[in-house]
């Protein structure tokens, strides 16, 4: 066994040559051994092309961080001039497409979303696409700002392909929809599957569009007025492409099953007016099966009308009473609002034997007035109608076809007088179906032009559908005032009641003057000026005098001051309608149930869709011109308060048919004038205005 060392020889500290006489104890010059840790002796240094790589590696990795710092600064100047530049232009792209798809202008939206396509073309390589091009993409990774403004760009650029493709799919339909609709159902259901899917895809980017917009609003003023652009021009139309949606939906469930499907076709002739747009002497029944027309019959509505086919016993309306003790279908054209009419028509069809025995129900209606069908043999070419002796053409047409109806050769007891229409009916279809594709948008947008002047209206029992028709302003609706409504609403309707066919003469010319008071209240005076041309016509129903039931539809709530140059009441039935066990309609009760006799004036007023309505006679006989006057006052509105900056709102309905023009003239209260004219009147006027005339005006002191 060795020895061991003694303890006391053994130190904490090891000393290699001790120094004579220096104070090895005290610590100022020791070193503590660690020996857990055995330090190695250093080795010579050495230069090795790997740590050269390093350091040079690191040398370039730091100016490149600084670099990437002053470029990312740079492109995202480069970013804010792209939106400030180019973005203003392609947001009012957008918008001008928007505005065209409104106005059924296919072409012009797609001509916007094609110009937009280029744009944002370039936008997308400068963000990350094409190698071998200047690119943003590696600096996007690192930037949150670049990566941001990369996938807007990005997203409106998906966002503009899809409705650039959407325009495409309705100009298609615009082209060939009635063919499709004539002899390809499956074609024509395929573009409005289309349609929906696209819209899926639409909403699904704007919304995104919008989030990545908003991310940017904290870097610059650019970004948040390209994100409040977006929001006030394009997002707010979610709501319209939502509707669209449903009403695409409910469509496709209402006519793709293999089963018929019913339109009631309601041919208004404005010839005779009634409050729906004239009256129905004729009509027809359009069946629709697997997106397809299947069948359609054109015919007289006194056949379903007729007493051994319809036998249910309503009240007529009252002025009506003075030359029918009965309801039917041919009257039923009664209400201001077309949707109310077409409901009646369609429930006074669905009671004639003709179509009750049959479990025959109607699924919409479609009301045209007799002009439609003059642009319609205007594009197609005269028509030979060889068993009638006649060659119909856009001039002679209405005058032929009243002419056979009133005393043609169909015109004795047992045959039917609107079979010319029976017999022109397929010969118009088959020219539209061979038109050109010229052609064929020529009609389309003839077509959009009578909608736009209330000539065509729809009206559907599916909700969605009817909400859609509605929103666009094509149901021919009462227009229904917000809650918040400042403003003046009215509109003048004419009920053609034993006055022959005299409407086509009679031009109506309708001048209001608004005066706003400084309460916010208003005084309005309205004339309505009616002028019978058709003295020297030679058949005798263009020359009878015109007899007018004529209402004049006020905001709710209106006061009358005067009614002057209106006639004396016709006289209706003295039939006792409940001894003799006739039924009300409700919707006609409701209205009447409010109806207060005005003696003074030999007038009345009743309230019905919301608003006040006046009500009188105007009898004219031919060559002659008069003039119904009125004065009324308008409430003030709930917590109203004159400012500068506060909306006036002027709304006037047209009716359906007639042959209109307006002028109206709004006084601000004393003190202010307004924005839009720089005066204190803003004037209104039209020769022939649109089926809705929205005016909005701007108080200014």
């Amino acid at each position: 066994m060795p020895n061991k060392v003694p303890a006391k020889n053994v130190g904490l500290y090891m000393i290699d040559v001790r120094k004579p006489g220096f104070a090895y104890s005290k610590g100022n010059h020791r070193v503590r051994l660690n020996l857990s840790h055995i330090p190695l002796a250093p080795l010579r240094k050495r230069r090795t092309w790997y740590s050269s790589a390093i350091k040079f590696a690191a040398i370039f990795i730091g100016i490149g961080l600084i670099s990437l710092v002053f470029i990312g600064f740079f492109n995202l100047e480069k970013v804010k001039a792209i939106f400030t530049e180019k973005g203003a232009r392609i947001l009012e792209n957008f918008a001008v497409s928007l505005e065209a798809f409104r106005g059924f202008d296919f072409g012009e939206a797609e001509k916007g979303l094609t110009a937009n396509d280029k744009e944002l073309s370039s936008w997308a390589r400068i963000f990350g696409a094409e190698s071998g091009e200047f690119s943003l993409r590696f600096f996007t990774d690192a930037l949150p700002i670049l990566k941001d403004a990369g996938a807007t760009l990005r997203g409106v650029a998906s966002l503009n392909i899809n409705l650039l493709k959407f325009a495409q799919t309705l100009d298609d339909i615009k082209t060939n929809g009635f063919h499709y609709f004539q002899s390809d159902g499956k074609a024509f259901l395929d573009g409005f599957r289309t349609l929906r899917v696209l819209l899926h895809a639409i909403m699904v980017e704007t919304q995104s569009v919008r989030n990545a917009a908003a991310n940017l609003e904290g870097i610059s003023d650019d970004f948040v007025k390209f994100n409040e652009a977006i929001g006030e021009r394009y997002v707010v139309h979610l709501t319209e492409l939502r509707s669209l949606d449903n009403f695409l939906g409910a469509f496709e469930n209402a006519f793709a099953p293999d089963e018929d499907r019913n339109i009631a076709l309601l041919f208004n002739n404005p010839s005779e007016m009634r409050p729906g747009g004239g009256f129905l002497g004729s009509y027809g029944v359009l069946s629709v099966r697997g997106g397809q027309m299947s069948n359609l019959e054109v015919g007289d509505i006194y056949w379903p009308d007729h007493p051994t086919n319809f036998t249910a016993k309503i009240i007529p309306p009252e002025p009506l009473q003075s030359v029918t003790k009965d309801w039917g279908a041919r009257d039923a054209n009664w209400f201001f609002d077309f949707p109310t009419s077409a409901e009646t028509v369609i429930g006074f069809l669905e009671k004639s034997k003709i179509y009750e025995e049959g479990g025959v129900k109607f699924y919409g209606a479609i009301a045209i007035n007799i002009n439609v069908l003059e642009s319609i043999i205007r594009l197609v070419g005269p028509v030979e109608l060889a068993d009638y002796g006649l060659e119909i053409n856009e001039n002679n047409f209405l005058g032929e076809l009243q002419r056979e109806v009133e005393a043609g050769r169909d015109k004795k007891p047992g045959q039917n007088p609107k079979k010319i229409l029976g017999v022109l009916a397929p010969i118009l279809l088959d020219r539209i179906s061979n038109l050109p594709d010229e052609g064929k948008v020529e009609l389309f947008e003839a077509l959009r032009k009578h909608m736009q002047k209330k000539d065509i209206m729809f009206f559907s029992q599916n909700k969605e559908i009817a909400l859609f028709l509605r929103d666009a302003d094509l149901d021919g609706n009462v227009y229904e005032l917000p809650s918040s409504f400042w403003g003046a609403y009215f509109a003048v309707v004419n009920a053609n009641i034993a006055g022959g066919k005299s409407d086509a003469f009679v031009k109506e010319k309708i001048e209001a003057r608004v005066d706003v008071d400084s309460e916010g209240g208003a005084f309005v005076n309205l004339s309505v000026t009616r002028t019978h041309g058709g003295q020297n016509e030679k058949d005798p129903w263009w020359r009878a005098t015109n007899k007018d039931f004529l209402q004049v539809f006020t905001n709710p709530g209106s006061l009358l001051g005067f009614i002057k140059g209106n006639d004396a009441a016709a006289k209706i039935t003295t039939l006792d309608y409940s001894g003799a066990g006739y039924e009300k309609l409700p919707a006609l009760e409701a209205i009447e149930a409010t109806r207060k006799n005005i003696a003074d004036y030999n007038a009345w007023a009743y309230d019905a869709f919301g608003k006040r309505v006046y009500a009188t006679w105007l009898s004219l006989p031919a060559g002659k011109s008069k003039t119904l006057e009125l004065r009324y006052e308008l409430p003030r509105a709930k917590e109203i308060t004159l400012t500068p900056g506060k909306k006036y709102r002027v709304v006037f309905d047209r009716q359906s048919g007639t042959q209109t023009s307006l002028r109206v003239a709004v006084n601000a209260p004393l003190g202010y004038r307004w924005v839009e004219s720089q005066s204190p009147v803003y004037i209104f006027e039209s020769d022939n205005p649109d089926r809705r005339v929205i005016i909005n005006i701007t108080l200014t002191r």
